[in-house]
């Protein structure tokens, strides 16, 4: 699976497991592409998503909760 950055006019092309492409959530206002599967948000800097573990905040509990089905009502 192929999936395309939305940060950028040139698009930028990151090959994922199809997994680890549907835990990705990009947050335009805090400018971070979060994994809700390992609860960290990544940086994106001048429109390149920093894909390290060490650049990385840890999201804290409310944000990892935001998307649970859950957290919605739905079972």
């Amino acid at each position: 699976d192929v999936l395309t950055t939305i940060v950028s006019s040139s698009p930028i092309y990151f090959v994922f497991d199809g997994s680890e492409a549907l835990a990705l959530k990009y947050q335009r206002d805090a400018q971070e592409l979060c994994c809700h599967y390992d609860g960290l948000a990544y940086p994106i800097r001048d429109g390149i998503p920093v894909m390290l573990s060490e650049e990385a905040r840890q999201m804290d509990a409310d944000e990892k909760l935001a998307t649970s089905p859950g957290r919605t009502g739905e079972v």
